[in-house]
């Protein structure tokens, strides 16, 4: 029997995995887990390719006596398939379990128990009896050593399989289809070995998953990388610049809209003469679009401030109660004209102690608020405003019956410039930044959101702030 078409197998193997690390090592790339992996993956093939070709040349070339060369030649061998696949399952561990928290913690202990196992192991299959065949130009080998090397490699590939159907889902992501591939080779491996066990398909097989994970790892050219990097690099100047001009534009805006509420107010009063009611309720409508557009730059500005991290609380010990109240005072009429019933459920007197807070802020905070559910009521329902002394915490929280906030877009919710799509609906000249506000002012007082919503049914908005000890 001649061996020369059993080298077909593994010198096309040398010559795929020989291209493979060329390319892969030719340019410079992300250093991740994924490729680093996979670089000595390549290493543990293109090695296992070149001890195959020589032990089929010693097969060929050699006599049926002379077996000092190719038991070396095996054991070295053996290394490189218990590493290779040793490897596999690594790379599928870090692109399963990367995510959990007991893998994170643990990383280090298992990559240190894993070396220790492939030592010993691989000094017990160097110590362990080996047999060569060699008889008609072809050359396998068989015994302990062997047995045990493919039992670990089988040990290796069960974990492996197990923890990728651990969650059958995962099995779309492209990541998984060399492992797939794999598995449906290693049976027709197991079938050709019983029929021809000195045919050398497993250097093949190890050369073309590599082939394929090439394509499918997270494995991005650096020069790609670095071109992502300056376009960001643009967006954020981009961005910066954004922020100068709605900073600019608010702090411009700010002085002549001042005085146009000055000068309404003036009128109103009567300091400039007495006015028709046609004039009065035609200067009302200035003072209030004013007062709109004066809270709306105030909102920018601070916006801007939080981007470039001069936001400063100027905190004093505050009566919380006492500001809810005042502007309690001042949206009743606004409930009452949107036909909607506000209701106070009081605390009790002392029940909640002074805070130490910055007072303007939180109290348009508390408006903003109960102002959004007013608005976004329906005519003859209620709205249910709550302070309360909880644990370790103060809680506000403001209960309505309105349109709610659609499941899919909660998560954005508090997010800088967004809207709900029924919010645009109902109220199409609003900003998107009241939330963004809320939140950035209520953690920056160490406080928490509360925020709970039922689209058509209501929602919940609120806040709590630690009390100081």
């Amino acid at each position: 029997m001649n061996s020369m078409p059993n080298l077909y197998f593994p010198i096309c193997a040398f010559f795929v995995s020989l291209l493979l690390f060329i390319v892969f090592f030719s340019k410079k790339r992300v250093k991740n887990s994924e490729t680093k992996i996979y670089s000595f993956m390549l290493i543990a093939s293109l090695l296992n390719t070149i001890f195959s070709v020589a032990l089929m040349f010693c097969a060929y070339f050699g006599s049926a006596q002379d077996l000092l060369l190719p038991q070396i030649l095996n054991r070295l061998d053996f290394l490189q398939y218990l590493m290779w696949t040793n490897l596999l399952l690594l790379y599928v561990v870090e692109i399963s379990l990367s995510d959990k928290d007991f893998y994170k913690k643990n990383r280090a202990s298992l990559f240190k128990i894993n070396i220790a196992i492939n030592v010993i192991v691989y000094l017990f299959i160097i110590g362990l009896p080996l047999e060569l065949h060699n008889d008609n130009d072809v050359m396998y080998a068989y015994g302990s050593s062997v047995e045990l090397l493919y039992t670990f490699c089988g040990i290796y590939l069960l974990l492996m399989f197990f923890i990728v159907f651990m969650d059958i889902r995962r099995i779309i992501n492209k990541k998984y289809f060399p492992i797939l591939v794999l598995l449906l080779l290693g049976v027709i491996i197991m079938v050709v070995r019983q029929i021809n066990p000195g045919l050398l398909i497993i250097p093949a097989t190890i050369a073309y998953i590599n082939l394929i994970m090439f394509f499918t790892i997270e494995n991005p050219d650096l020069k790609l990388v670095k071109q992502k990097e300056e376009i960001n690099r643009r967006l954020k100047g981009l961005n910066q610049s954004k922020d100068e001009f709605l900073s600019l534009a608010s702090h411009q805006l700010r002085t002549p809209l001042t005085s146009i509420c000055g000068y309404s107010s003036m009128l109103l009063d009567g300091d400039m003469g007495e006015m028709s009611n046609e004039q009065q309720h035609a200067v009302k409508e200035i003072e209030s679009s004013s007062e709109r557009m004066v809270a709306t730059v105030r909102d920018l500005l601070n916006v801007s401030r939080i981007e470039a991290g001069s936001f400063v609380l100027e905190r004093i010990k505050t009566n919380l109660p006492a500001i809810l109240k005042e502007n309690l005072d001042q949206l009743q009429l606004m409930a009452e004209s949107h036909e909607v019933k506000l209701i106070y459920k009081a605390p009790a007197n002392g029940e909640i102690p002074e805070l130490n807070i910055d007072r303007e802020r939180i109290g348009e905070i508390m408006a903003n608020l109960i102002d959004n559910a007013i608005f976004y009521s329906r005519a003859g329902k209620s709205v249910h405003v709550s302070l309360a002394h909880v644990g370790d915490f103060v809680e506000f929280k403001v209960v309505d019956h309105g349109i709610g906030v659609p499941t899919k877009e909660q998560a954005h919710l508090f997010t800088k410039f967004f809207r709900a799509s029924n919010a645009k609906t109902m109220r199409p000249d609003g900003t998107g930044i009241g939330l963004f506000l809320v939140r950035k002012i209520i953690e920056e007082h160490g406080g928490e959101i509360i925020f709970r919503s039922i689209q058509g049914k209501g929602s919940t908005f609120g806040f709590r702030l630690p009390i100081a000890k």
